[in-house]
């Protein structure tokens, strides 16, 4: 082999190192942000479930107070259920993409849960604030037996 084919052949040998260093450290940075960007949906999930966690509490509260209470307030906690629904539906595919590349979300279950709920809760917002105005009448299903029928509803369409 002449020294000239020689040289080439070093040369792009070392060419070739440098590049597969080169892809090799943008392979890791790109593992250390995908892990960086799964540890921020962690984050996200367990901030729209302590929302959730806190509405739902509302909920009850509102539940068992007097009539004036309940009318005037479940609305808003509604709205609240609402909120938690479109930012939890935000949430999803970020989620589903950190558990797809393997990284393990610890309340991610419990979040799908917890968005399904506020999805039955909001998207039968009417039904609920007409329950509501029916029990203050002396009509209908008490308010917290409306939420558990939701709730089981809830449970019954993730199956």
């Amino acid at each position: 082999m002449s020294p000239a084919i020689e040289e080439q052949l070093r040369s792009a040998e070392i060419e070739a190192i440098g590049h597969d260093r080169e892809a090799s450290a943008l392979r890791e940075r790109i593992r250390h942000q995908e892990t960086a960007y799964a540890s921020t949906v962690e984050e996200m999930v367990s901030a729209v479930l302590d929302v959730y966690r806190n509405v739902t509490r509302l909920a009850d509260l509102v539940a068992a107070a007097s009539d004036d209470i309940r009318e005037a307030w479940a609305p808003k906690v509604v709205a609240h259920f609402m909120k938690i629904c479109a930012n939890g539906r935000e949430v999803l595919p970020d989620l589903e993409w950190a558990v797809a590349q393997g990284h393990p979300i610890s309340k991610a279950d419990e979040f799908r849960q917890a968005v399904d709920h506020a999805q039955v809760l909001s998207s039968n917002a009417d039904r609920w604030l007409a329950a509501i105005k029916q029990l203050d009448e002396g009509r209908g299903v008490p308010l917290q037996e409306a939420m558990n029928e939701l709730r089981r509803r809830a449970g019954a369409g993730r199956s």
